[in-house]
């Protein structure tokens, strides 16, 4: 009887702890995603500021061309 009790005890404390490894993981996975969305508009903000980039170049191009041809 006494190891049946024993038994039921070790179990009980290893729910308990699974309980709280998943509710740590919960916590983790929730901080990932909210990184994850970060990057991922940091990401999309470098992309339009490198287009933009791009763009002023283009017309840099045409006015130097402009100015060579004058």
């Amino acid at each position: 009887m006494d190891d049946l009790l024993g038994l039921t005890s070790e179990i009980s404390a290893d729910a308990e702890n699974n309980n709280s490894s998943l509710s740590q993981a919960a916590v983790l996975f929730d901080e990932t995603v909210q990184f994850m969305d970060r990057g991922t508009q940091e990401m999309a903000n470098l992309s339009s500021a490198m287009d933009e980039i791009n763009d002023t170049s283009q017309e840099i191009k045409k006015i130097v061309k402009t100015i060579e041809e004058i």
